[in-house]
């Protein structure tokens, strides 16, 4: 989970989440053209449950509130900037690592990789002992069901 959320795609994307959650497209003609729109008593600003003075529609509300939710209040009325990642960042034009930066940015990425390398095997490894063991299991099954046949054949 923690690898998910600290991903080069969610760090590339996560403004945008900000920014229909809690920001500009929230509300609004943004939140139009981002297909962000929710039923109208979900809006917090649309929901005044100490003027209610009818105690079933207060009810009701609260009823709606705790099925569907409610949007959070909005936090940001401009758009949130993206995140540069060291690959977001290596990618720019204007990028100009400091000396001894982009050496030690590849050996970051070598030994990545290598550990990359070195899961990917565990796994497989793990995948194939799992497998064998599967198989096994099917072996006996199938001699187990075979010994049972030839009980109730004689």
């Amino acid at each position: 989970m923690r690898q998910a959320l600290e991903s080069e795609h969610v760090t590339r994307n996560l403004h945008n989440w900000i920014d229909l959650i809690f920001g500009d497209k929230q509300k609004g003609k943004k939140a139009f053209n981002a297909n962000n729109l929710f039923y109208p008593m979900t809006y917090e600003e649309n929901v005044k449950l100490d003027e209610c003075s009818n105690e079933f529609e207060k009810n009701a509300l609260e009823f709606q509130i705790q099925g569907f939710g409610q949007i959070p209040k909005q936090l940001f009325n401009e758009s949130h900037p993206q995140s540069y990642t060291r690959k977001l960042l290596i990618n720019q034009p204007s990028f100009k690592p400091s000396e001894g930066v982009e050496e030690a940015l590849k050996k970051e990425v070598e030994e990545l990789t290598e550990e990359m390398r070195k899961t990917k095997r565990k796994y497989e490894d793990n995948m194939n002992k799992q497998l064998k063991e599967f198989k096994v299991t099917i072996d006996n099954y199938a001699l187990i069901d075979n010994k049972r046949k030839k009980k109730f054949e004689r």
